[in-house]
């Protein structure tokens, strides 16, 4: 997707913090003209699977950037 929305002068940022015990995600949407959209989510630390810590924090970003991204784009 990254080669559609840069060619028209889109990117994408993404940032985290913590809020409630529950990490919340925000994805930006910038363009070049200065206009921008953001989208949030919070997500738990997805544990499945006898995740350890780092990697439970790792596959809930995945999740996150996916899902923010079909938010932003509305896809």
């Amino acid at each position: 997707m990254r080669p559609f929305y840069t060619e028209y002068g889109f990117s994408l940022t993404y940032t985290s913090r913590l809020a409630d015990k529950v990490e919340v995600y925000t994805g930006t949407l910038l363009h070049r003209d200065g206009h921008f959209k953001e989208a949030e989510i919070a997500l738990p630390a997805d544990t499945s699977g006898g995740k350890n810590a780092i990697q439970a924090k790792g596959s809930t970003m995945s999740y996150a950037k996916r899902y923010l991204i079909t938010m932003l784009l509305n896809i």
